[in-house]
């Protein structure tokens, strides 16, 4: 007969797909000590994910009202970016975070056949220090946190690792961000950023239909989820269209404020204060027509409206969207910076998708760009890798969807 508490300890390792077990208090007891939980990890692929590190607390109605969950990835470095998506987002946000693997350790306790764990040095702990005194002062009450790191067979399955506890008697704004700083002095713990893992781990993590797959630098316009969601509802759930409602998107001078509505941005946009996004470096990926007239349309305060809805017209536009569950998942064979957006759309043109410009939202960046950054972390072998499955996902697509392959142009693949 297996002891209850064997049979405790091997529901640890049982995998669901989109959640993680509560702490069976009994357990944490026994793989912890000197004032630690446990955080327990679920293979995905070649990574490990630990989901809800924090939990969502927000009630909602997803029948009623639906919202919008704001999806986004990061590294820890990035983490004080949050904040504005805290300030601005009204809805649920659902952020996966890449960390550092742990190392590979005994399990402090008999009985653990099975189980796998792991601990992070106490130099590596400064990860979960940030997190933890980020979330002391910030409301992170609608936030949901994934982890994610990748496992490069380290661990057969995925381990359960020590939650640790804090001193927060040191805690301010400096000793965050020397924190952060300090963190910047890691080894990198990846070869390339698995951004469309990220994107699909945080997509996994929400908790609603409706979703905006976002970036955690920008800012939206003001009340964007509370005005869109209603939109959005009738749009996409209710008519149960293929249809994707879009922003358009800006950088901005850094020394100017956030611009709230369209007349704000405008001002900017006039004093060449604000640029659509990435204009100076690679403008059809965000070039969206009829600019000016989108401008000059009056601007509704209560509700999200339809400015024009497009055909796909550019193989290199990487659109930013609300969408809902019946749109793809990011392909996880495109890696960062190598048309790892750009395929998405491509995907919804030969799906027959309808791209829908909305009328007055917007996002914005701080920090106007002239020239690409050189990616020294993208080999030519990623590189080529890439330009290879490029020809080989056009191929498939034009195969799959014969009616549209005269209609969607094959996305641009670069052998770099």
């Amino acid at each position: 007969m297996i002891s209850s508490n064997i049979l405790k300890l091997l529901s640890l390792i049982f995998i669901f797909t989109t959640c993680v077990y509560p702490y069976d208090e009994k357990i944490a007891d026994k793989l912890s000590k000197n004032n630690t939980e446990t955080i327990k990890f679920q293979k995905y692929k070649e990574y490990c994910v630990s989901y809800n590190y924090w939990k969502l607390q927000m009630p909602f109605d997803e029948v009623t009202d639906p919202r919008i969950t704001l999806v986004l990835h990061s590294t820890i470095n990035y983490i004080p970016y949050l904040k504005d998506q805290i300030d601005t987002w009204e809805g649920p946000i659902s952020l996966a975070l890449v960390i550092p693997p742990p190392k590979k350790i005994k399990c402090p306790t008999n009985n653990t056949k099975g189980i796998e764990c792991g601990r992070y040095s106490d130099k590596k702990l400064i990860f979960f220090k940030i997190l933890d005194f980020f979330s002391r002062g910030n409301d992170i009450s609608r936030v949901s946190l994934h982890l994610i790191f990748e496992n490069k067979k380290l661990f057969t399955s995925c381990p359960v690792v020590k939650r640790y506890r804090f001193d927060y008697a040191k805690i301010t704004n400096k000793y965050l961000m020397n924190l952060i700083e300090e963190s910047k002095n890691e080894k990198k713990y990846f070869d390339v950023y698995p951004i469309n893992v990220a994107r699909n781990i945080g997509r996994n993590g929400k908790e609603t239909e409706l979703f905006f797959s976002g970036d955690i630098e920008q800012v939206c316009s003001d009340k964007y989820e509370s005005k869109v969601r209603k939109l959005a509802k009738r749009e996409i759930i209710d008519k149960k269209k293929n249809i994707i409602l879009i922003h358009r998107r800006f950088e901005m001078d850094e020394k100017e404020k956030y611009p709230k509505n369209k007349k704000e941005l405008k001002k900017l946009y006039d004093k060449k204060k604000a640029l659509v996004f990435h204009q100076l470096i690679y403008k059809n990926g965000h070039y969206i027509p009829n600019l000016e007239e989108w401008f000059k349309e009056a601007e509704n305060f209560k509700e999200g409206r339809i400015f024009k809805k497009f055909s796909y017209f550019d193989p290199g536009w990487e659109p930013q969207f609300v969408g809902g569950s019946n749109v793809p998942y990011h392909d996880e064979n495109f890696p960062y910076r190598i048309r790892s957006n750009t395929h998405l759309a491509h995907i919804m043109c030969y799906k027959n998708f309808e791209f829908a410009v909305l009328s007055d939202q917007f996002t914005i960046h701080k920090g106007i760009k002239h020239a690409f950054e050189k990616q020294k972390t993208i080999t030519r072998e990623v590189k080529i890798k890439a330009y290879n499955y490029s020809l080989k996902f056009n191929q498939k697509l034009k195969e799959s969807y014969p009616k549209r392959r005269d209609i969607c142009k094959p996305l641009v693949a670069y052998k770099g």
